[in-house]
This record gives structure tokens, sequence and C-alpha cells, in this order.
């Protein structure tokens, strides 16, 4: 008996049994796919043989070995592969082997075949445990990464929200000293002034009226500055409550407030439909105050000054439009229209603070929007303000 497993060069014997041991040695590896077995070992089974004239090479043993005149032979298999096969050759006490024996035979074979079935079974399930064992460990060790970095990214942000405590601090405090230790001096300045020009209007020289009119001039411009500047830091801090907004209304207000004397009433507005936005009716109100006020000084010099007010919808968002006949500006020079203190054009020629435009653009962001303007030479300047559309807006800061 011999029980072999299939190689690439035919069957690989690796137990032999009622041989001697020398002829033992001697049975190798044999090719299996020609001769005698080759239409029947591939398709497995049992199946008796009787070999005529007894030559060993017709059941692929070496020459030299004794006749084998009958024979039985069992595949070692499961359902998925061949794993061998079991040969039993010239049964003892009998010509040739019995049905009983190949059916005996078969169950042995069938019994191996399951036992190199588990073991195949058990040695992917020791593979899959392997693969999973390290891809859990490579999971553990990514996690542990992302809770290191979260660890980290938390300490940063605590460490930029103690600075950004700190800082707002140092602005409380120089919103302090802008309230008082600023405007306190200033306001003596002016009020001198004024005083020593109604009490001495009358003897003063032309110089000197020249020189105190100089200082009243500064003086306004530096309440001015103030004003932007506290008005700039307290914005940052300023919750931003929205609530629907006829958006209309309140630039038919900002109109209103900006008409208020004779020279304002020479310009023309022309207030298109705006469509209703979410906002904060403060901070909006500004903006608008803003733009406005903006355009009427800017076309103030204009023989008949027109101001206009428009809106459009466009991809999910609603563009607010304030366009003036007045003075235009070099688009070369975009880059500072909306930086704070920026001025585009003398403060002779247009005075103000130079940080309306930059509440505006700061405004607006807060709002989820953004701000551009045009100039056109001789056509006045156009700016523009967007703001998400209040279908889409939940209504929350």
């Amino acid at each position: 008996m011999r029980i072999a497993e299939p190689g690439a060069q035919g069957g690989k014997v690796f137990f032999s049994s009622g041989l001697p041991p020398e002829q033992a040695r001697r049975v190798e590896a044999r090719p299996l796919d020609v001769g005698f077995f080759s239409a029947r070992l591939p398709r497995g089974g049992t199946f008796r043989f009787r070999n005529a004239g007894g030559a060993p090479d017709a059941v692929v043993l070496p020459d030299g070995y004794p006749g084998v005149l009958s024979g039985l032979v069992a595949s070692v298999q499961s359902p998925q592969q061949i794993y061998g096969w079991i040969f039993m050759t010239d049964k003892v006490g009998a010509e040739e082997f019995s049905e009983e024996d190949r059916q005996v035979l078969g169950i042995h074979a069938g019994q191996v075949g399951r036992v190199y079935e588990n073991g195949r079974l058990y040695a992917e399930a020791e593979r899959r445990a392997a693969e999973l064992q390290s891809e859990v460990a490579e999971r553990l060790r990514a996690q542990a990464d992302i809770q290191r970095l979260n660890d980290e990214l938390e300490q940063r942000v605590a460490e930029r929200t103690a600075e950004l405590e700190l800082v707002v601090s140092d602005l409380d405090a120089f919103n302090y000293s802008v309230s008082h230790d600023l405007r306190s001096p200033l306001a003596v300045i002016d009020g001198f002034s004024r005083k020593i020009l109604a009490d001495q209007g009358e003897v003063l020289s032309p110089t000197s009226l020249r020189m105190l009119g100089s200082v009243l001039n500064n003086a306004g411009k530096m309440a001015q500055l103030i004003d932007g500047l506290l008005a700039f830091s307290r914005l940052g801090r300023k919750p931003v409550v929205k609530r629907r907004l006829d958006m209309g209304a309140l630039a038919a207000e900002a109109v209103s407030d900006l008409c208020a004397d004779d020279e304002s009433r020479r310009a023309v507005f022309h207030l298109g439909p705006l469509l209703p936005a979410d906002g904060d009716v403060v901070l909006l109100r500004e903006v608008w105050a803003n733009l406005l006020s903006n355009a009427l000084k800017y076309s103030g010099k204009h023989p008949q000054p027109r101001i206009e007010i428009d809106c459009m919808a466009t991809h999910g968002e609603q563009v607010y439009s304030v366009k003036d006949n007045g003075a235009d500006f070099d688009m070369q020079d975009y880059g500072r229209l909306f930086g704070a203190f920026q001025r585009l054009h003398p403060s002779q020629e247009f005075p103000g603070s130079g940080i309306g435009l930059t509440l505006v653009q700061r405004i607006v962001n807060r709002h989820g929007g953004r701000v551009w303007a045009e100039g056109r030479p001789g056509e006045g300047a156009t700016f523009y303000f967007s703001l998400p559309s209040a279908q889409d807006s939940d209504g929350q800061d």
C-alpha cells in the first residue's frame, strides 16, 4: 500500500507499507497523467483494477518491482479538490480486491479527505485571523494617532482661545482709553477753540483765525476717526440676531435719514423692488446707511446726482446694488477699497473716516455674504453685496 499526493511531476509518495525497505526507498515521484491511470485518477473516486501481465510500470512503479496483478485505488478528496490517492496492490490470499474492499477503502479515504479539508480550512482561518489581527492593530494605531492629533488640536485651541481672550481684554481696555482718555481732551480742545472764536474772533488776525479754524477742523477729523475705531471694535463682539427683514423698507429708511438737509435733497434716488432677507436689522441698517451715504457723498459734485438701488437673485443668493453717477475709482486700487482707513480720494475733496466700507464688508461677511464694487471712468461706481437666499436660510446665526 502507498499513499501519494499530487505533485508537479506526478505522485509524491509519503508513506509505503508492505515493501522491503530498499524497494520502498525507490518509490519516488512518478508521472500520473500517462498510462494506466491517466484517465481515472483526475476524476477521483475509488476503483479496482487488474494488471494483465503484472508489469510494474503499468501501475506507476519503477522497473525491478515485483509484478502487480491487481490493485485498488481511492482518491483522498473533499467536494473542493483532490488531495491525493491511496494505492493498494495484490491482496493477500486472494486474486483481486472485492467490491466490499473498494467500499471500505472509499470510506477511509473519505475520512482522510475530511482531515485534509479541515486542515486546509484551519490554515485558511489562521491566515485570515492573522490578517484581521494585523488590520485591528493598524486601526488601533490609526485611532491612537487620531486621538493624539485631537488632543494636540484641543490644546492648541485652548491656547489660542486664551490668547484671543487676552486680545479682547486688551481691546476693551483700548476702547475705554479711546472713549475717555482721547475723547475728553479732544472735547476740551474743540470747546476752548470755539469759545476763543466766539469771544475773541473779532480781534484775532486773519492768520490766527485760519489757525484756529484748522484746529477745529482737525479736531473734527479726530472725532470721526475715534467714532470709526469704536464702531469697528464693537462690531466683532455684537451677536448676529437674524430675522426676516423687509430690505426695501430698510433702504428707504436710510434714504429718508440722508435727505434731511437741503444739499441731500438735490439727489434723485431710484429704489427698485428689493427681495426680503434674513439678517440682523441693526447691522444691515448700518450697511445701507454706509453705502448710501458714500454714494451721496461721491455724487454730490455732479450737477444732477442720481443713486439707483436694485436687487437680483442668482445661484442661491440675493445681490443688492447701490449705483451712483459721481466720482469713480481706479480698479488698480481695488485692493485698498475695503481696507480700514484706506482712502482712494483726498480727504479735502471727500471727507470721512475711511472706515465705512470696512464695516460694510465685515457685516456682510458675518451674514455669510460677500461685497465687491465696480468703477467706470466718467460713470461713477456701483457697490454690491450679497446675502444667502431667504428661503435657504434657517434664520440662525
